[in-house]
């Protein structure tokens, strides 16, 4: 997957994926919308993903997905929908995001 790197949506809600997020979706660096709701990904959400800074929105509701969201999740500059409802985190919101100018919907 790390190699689609001109992708810009990418939307598999509702699928049965199982596993992890991979790391190399950080390699996706045009991608403006990561949707994977209602599967059973399980883990973190990778720091990779860090690297997206096109990101406009983000969903990853209805999984397994577990430790803390990001601590630097703010510098994602562009995001304006951040849905990560249903999981299982630990930790609090981070606080990168009180920072947001484009953040519009937070689940």
């Amino acid at each position: 997957m790390g190699s689609l790197r001109n992708l810009k949506t990418l939307k598999l809600g509702g699928n049965l994926l199982r596993g992890n997020i991979p790391d190399e979706i950080g390699n996706l660096t045009k991608l403006n919308s990561f949707s994977l709701p209602q599967n059973m990904l399980s883990g973190r959400i990778p720091y990779s993903l860090l690297n997206l800074k096109e990101l406009q929105e983000l969903e990853l509701t209805e999984n397994n997905l577990s430790m803390d969201i990001p601590a630097g999740i703010g510098i994602l500059t562009n995001i304006s929908i951040l849905a990560l409802g249903k999981n299982k985190f630990t930790g609090g919101i981070p606080s990168s995001l009180q920072n947001s100018k484009t953040l519009e919907t937070l689940r």
